[in-house]
């Protein structure tokens, strides 16, 4: 078993060091070091893969209020975890839809893209830079510098396609209602769907998976009022509509131009992975754990030189 108590304190404590450097969450702050980073997760020996089901949709919650101080390795080492579980779970249909796992995968590659400036060598820093320059153009430099804002619109996509292939009794893919079901809106009225009609609301979408399919299904989604306080949490004062309507007004205020924002890909992130653990069946994911392990230090041990292929994602390459 896994220290999450432990886990959970570092988190508080790693929030608590970077309250002098960020009051507010706003802005995206990446990879900095001003002393709190001794405080990460994988920082202190813990490694995702020896998590159960229960402790890795917990992580979901703990590294969303983790945002509060940065993103960091706890962030990178999870998404490229969840995106990995994708590839190699094959036994969860939703795993078997190559179309939405590479999109995925496409996302969390982007945010993981980066440069490795500060490399020590012989007692001093080597100036990467003119050497990167060399081989990379600068075209490919911008955009890995402006990903967080070029990764906004793949994250809602990649999100809604998740939601309709989760809500797949009641929704196809396109988007198209295929069975009756209501809903209750945030504030607690009841909204009717029927076949034939489009269901292109992100809110409407989460709103089915939490009220019709959870329910129907037989099994909770393990931390989903978790991260969705937590996703609260973050902003002060906290947001006055609900987290799925909030999801909702972003997704339009971006797809149609009002604003490009950068910070909110990470919760995004946070709570696709989340619905991505969700997918696999509590007894498969703890039953496979040691499999995981295996397979995981298996390409560790064979990873040459050459390009790692789309499906190994993790440890990320950072």
């Amino acid at each position: 078993m896994v220290d999450i108590a432990k886990a959970e304190q570092l988190v508080n404590d790693y929030i608590q060091c970077w309250k002098k450097h960020r009051p507010n969450f706003s802005g995206i702050y990446e990879d900095n070091d001003f002393g709190c980073e001794k405080l990460q997760l994988i920082q202190n020996g813990f490694s995702f893969e020896d998590f159960n089901h229960d402790e890795i949709s917990m992580l979901s919650s703990l590294l969303t209020r983790e945002l509060r101080g940065q993103i960091n390795w706890d962030h990178k080492f999870f998404w490229s975890y969840c995106s990995f579980l994708t590839f190699h779970l094959r036994e969860v249909d939703l795993f078997k839809d190559s179309n939405w796992q590479h999109a995925f995968a496409c996302l969390v590659n982007l945010v993981l893209s980066g440069r490795k400036w500060n490399m020590w060598r012989g007692g001093k820093f080597t100036d990467t830079n003119s050497l990167v320059t060399k081989f990379i153009n600068a075209h490919l430099l911008e955009t890995e510098s402006s990903k967080w804002q070029i990764s906004g619109p793949s994250a809602f996509s990649v999100l809604e396609g998740l939601m309709r292939r989760k809500n797949k009794v009641y929704v196809n893919t396109d988007g198209r209602v295929t069975n009756n079901f209501s809903v209750l809106d945030a504030g607690g009225k009841a909204r009717n769907w029927d076949t034939g009609k489009l269901l292109n609301r992100l809110n409407f979408s989460l709103r089915c998976f939490e009220q019709v399919v959870v329910p129907n299904r037989g099994r909770p989604c393990t931390c989903l009022a978790e991260i969705k306080a937590e996703f609260a949490s973050l902003y002060t004062p906290p947001p006055t509509m609900d987290v799925y309507d909030l999801i909702d007004e972003w997704r339009n205020d971006l797809m149609h131009g009002n604003q490009y924002w950068m910070d909110r890909v990470p919760i995004l992130l946070n709570l696709m992975c989340l619905l991505v653990i969700d997918e696999i069946d509590p007894v498969l994911y703890n039953s496979k754990k040691g499999e995981i392990k295996k397979h995981i230090e298996w390409m560790q041990k064979t990873r040459t030189l050459s390009p790692r292929p789309q499906w190994d994602l993790f440890p990320p390459d950072l």
